[in-house]
């Protein structure tokens, strides 16, 4: 069984929620708004846990809107991260995760940033538009599965970087970004050659 928070409201100076060795929790309707720090931060440990219909916009924390730091096996669905001061959703050391229905936009750095060993992820469904520099980066980390993206209106649509064994599955749907839509370099079988 989990333990439950649902239609919490946040607002303060520093995380709006925030879980670390903590597992098999369920969070829905959840809007994170104006927080010092990340709307929802999944720290250490973080695993198994259940985030559903989540709004996290206007963070000020340097790791956005909604971070997962060396957290696996969380699933987050209808997902929307916009306008926080560097990036809508950033998963750092993290794999297995399942994204399910992501919109991320208006965020001054990144829609979406995943790095440095986030393994085997998923994301479904998603969309990227209007964010400062990037829509979606994928940057040293492999096994991503990624279906029907869209990205536009960014500075680039897809930049994937030193990563191996990336499938981009579905509707790809990549235009109008200010510099290129899409961008690799380095890695082997980076799923956008």
């Amino acid at each position: 069984e989990r333990d439950g928070l649902i239609a919490a409201e946040s607002n303060n100076s520093g995380n709006g929620v925030y879980l670390a060795n903590s597992t098999n929790n369920a969070i829905t309707g959840l809007r994170a708004s104006n927080n010092g720090g990340s709307g929802v931060f999944l720290d250490n440990g973080a695993a198994d846990n259940i985030l559903a219909d989540v709004t996290a916009s206007n963070s000020g924390g340097s790791n956005g809107g909604v971070y997962l730091y060396g957290a696996w096996d969380n699933t987050l669905t209808n997902l929307t991260v916009s306008g926080n001061s560097t990036y809508g959703l950033y998963l750092y050391a993290a794999p297995n995760n399942v994204i399910a229905g992501l919109t991320a936009s208006n965020n001054t750095s990144m829609g979406v940033w995943i790095g440095l060993s986030a393994n085997y992820n998923t994301l479904t469904g998603v969309t990227l538009s209007n964010n400062g520099s990037i829509g979606l980066y994928l940057g040293s980390s492999s096994n991503t599965t990624l279906a029907d993206l869209a990205s536009s209106n960014n500075n680039y649509g897809i930049y994937v970087s030193n990563s191996s064994n990336n499938t981009f599955t579905g509707l790809l749907k990549v235009g109008t970004n200010t510099t290129q839509d899409c961008y690799v370099v380095g890695g082997t079988s980076p799923g956008l050659d």
